[in-house]
């Protein structure tokens, strides 16, 4: 059997990002007398959003800072650089510090305003070491502030006259920085702060690295991701043109979840964990929800890099054994969020994961009973702000579908010709093999707005670096995955609806790859896009690809469409009879298979080798 590779993988590498924040006994109360409690207890800090902190206090009421017996409370805003926060309308009781931070090395310039009364209840106000604050009261006010500035780069503005107070330097912010707190489990309210911070950054991360010069969509609020959700379920299950016994349609029920791991060496709870991992669920209409995990990165890294070892080599997972890696990683990234799923009877995800993370087979993970690739739909993203999410009911353009068998220096690719011809479409296809298929007409075809869905069989490598290291081959040429930015330039208004690419991801590690890999999606200015995580077998992968197309066809939504081809994997629904590999209701998708083909493959389906690599990125329907 041939394999669509070109390249080994390497170990995962875990990307460290800034700490912020600690929460202690962090418990959100309302009060008949409409006071808003953000904390209590022995020992308190809080790290809000100032975006968050606008929302929380745009009705009326106070926010209330308690302290707790003689130990400190700290309340640490996070604002943007050259923001101006202005919190005179509230009321504090008893902080014993107010810090100001931007959360970046490079530091920035805040402004607060604050009244005399509120100084009165501040013990301390700072800013981090890198960043400039400018403090903005009265005569009074100014009066009130002495001996409580703490810092460098700390100015006062009275009556618009600036005044620099740095006469006292004894607070030690080795000591008490907001990188030096330690981490406990994180409630809802930090959830909805630190979650608003990271959509921001992977944003300008994800921009960056992929040389994004436009933007697909803009979800940079809870509210509107709340909405799309909400929008997207009410047309799916009002769709009157999804006919499938297979699929569900009134019980759909997408949210978001968000997965943010965090290097955190000598900050953690458990002396033996370097790092933790910030789970937050975006359910369509209730609350946030957040939960912290404390890990071991370096039990991380093995766990996963076992689990890709034992996939690669088709060996069995051993999902019986509650210390297998599949197991392991379950029960890190999904057992304290799925009771959540369960009561809220979610049943599709879009999985938003910063670099580090964009290589977790989630299809492969087992909690002792299913897999999650069986039990959930699914979809990557490494950008919420850049994933489109509106719903389009029935696209009506062509397929592209195009793919080469025959290559000058990698091996052949013996069943990519039926894979182009037995994959259907509900409008017209139209393909384009071996020396058809080359760069210009890809270009060329699938930035006419004829063609709603591009589909490519073919040998593909994702390379560390410049997404133009990274290629598709042709027959006679290769096509480099930045090439695939034109069609953001060329159908900047009606981007594709889905971009496949079924070869293979021959390197995994490198957060430039990895990125590359979940940002095929944002390349090629699709909506969503396909693509494999993993050495993938030609044969297999051509029949699945033929069953995948059968479930779109009948509307079903794009991730659900994989899950229903994975159950048809894991049940057995697809096997091979004779000559052939057959999918549900015993349809042929590829057939002439040589006997030591079908030797090989024998009753070996089933196996997540061959169904938990190919994953979708972008929307998930």
């Amino acid at each position: 059997m041939k394999k669509r590779y070109s390249y080994s993988p390497h170990i995962l590498i875990i990307k460290s990002s800034l700490i912020l924040g600690l929460l202690f006994d962090f418990i959100p109360i309302f009060s008949k007398s409409n006071h808003k409690v953000l904390a209590e207890g022995i020992s308190t800090s809080v790290t809000i959003d100032s975006d968050v902190l606008r929302e929380l206090t745009s009705d009326s009421g106070d926010l209330r800072l308690i302290k707790g017996n003689s130990q400190s409370s700290e309340l640490i805003i996070k604002a943007k650089s050259d923001e101006s926060i202005d919190l005179s309308n509230l009321k504090f009781k008893s902080i014993n510090s107010l810090i100001l931070t931007t959360g970046s090395s490079l530091g920035g310039v805040i402004s607060v305003n604050l009244n005399e009364s509120q100084i009165s209840e501040i013990e301390k106000v700072s800013a981090t070491e890198a960043d400039s604050l400018t403090i903005n009261t009265s005569n009074t006010g100014s009066n009130a502030l002495k001996g409580k500035v703490i810092g460098k780069n700390i100015v006062i503005n009275i009556n618009n006259e600036a005044n620099i107070d740095n006469t006292n330097n004894s607070f030690n912010f080795n000591l008490a920085s907001v990188e030096n707190y330690i981490f406990t489990s994180i409630p809802n309210i930090e959830a909805k702060s630190n979650f608003l911070s990271r959509v921001e950054s992977s944003k300008n991360d994800v921009f960056k690295a992929l040389n994004l010069k436009n933007t697909l969509a803009n979800n940079n609020s809870i509210s509107s991701l709340q909405n799309s959700l909400v929008n997207a379920r009410t047309k799916i299950t009002s769709n009157k043109d999804i006919k499938s016994s297979y699929f569900l349609q009134e019980k759909y029920n997408p949210a978001i979840l968000h997965l943010d791991l965090t290097f955190a060496k000598d900050k953690t709870i458990d002396q033996s964990k370097d790092a933790y991992l910030d789970i937050t669920l975006i359910l369509p209409e209730n609350d946030i929800v957040g939960k912290r995990v404390e890990l071991s990165t370096s039990n991380f890294k093995k766990y996963l890099r076992n689990l890709y070892s034992t996939l690669i080599s088709q060996n069995d997972l051993n999902i019986d054994n509650p210390n297998s890696p599949s197991r392991k990683l379950y029960e890190l990234f999904l057992s304290k969020i799925e009771p959540i799923l369960k009561e809220n009877k979610i049943t599709t995800l879009l999985i938003s994961v910063d670099r580090g993370l964009q290589s977790v087979p989630f299809a492969a993970l087992n909690n002792g009973n299913s897999f999650f690739g069986e039990k959930y739909s699914y979809a990557i993203t490494p950008s919420l702000s850049l994933t489109p999410l509106e719903y389009v009911r029935n696209p009506k353009g062509k397929l592209l579908a195009l793919g080469a068998s025959n290559f000058k220096n990698l091996s052949n690719l013996d069943f990519v010709e039926q894979e182009l011809k037995n994959i259907q479409s509900l409008n017209q296809k139209d393909v384009y093999f071996n020396e058809l298929f080359t760069p210009k007409r890809l270009i060329n075809n699938g930035s006419s707005s004829d063609y709603d869905r591009i589909h490519i069989a073919s040998h593909a490598e994702f390379l560390p670096g410049d997404p133009s290291n990274s290629l598709i081959h042709t027959t006679n040429d290769v096509i480099s995955m930045k090439n695939l930015s034109e069609f953001r330039i060329k159908r900047k208004d009606l981007p594709i609806d889905l971009f496949v690419l079924s070869a293979c991801r021959t390197a995994i590690g490198d957060s430039q790859t990895e990125l590359g890999f979940s940002g095929l999606a944002l390349q090629a200015s699709a909506r969503s896009a396909i693509g494999t995580l993993w050495y993938i077998d030609d044969i297999v992968t051509s029949a699945y690809f033929v069953q995948l197309y059968d479930f779109l066809n009948q509307r079903i939504p794009k991730a659900d469409a994989i899950r229903l081809t994975r159950s048809a994997f894991i049940n057995k629904n697809i096997r091979v009879e004779n000559d052939s590999i057959l999918g549900v209701n015993g349809k042929v998708l590829v057939s002439n298979l040589q006997t030591n083909e079908i030797q090989n493959l024998g009753s070996s389906l089933n196996n997540p080798y061959f169904w938990a690599g190919i994953q979708i990125m972008g929307s998930p329907w």
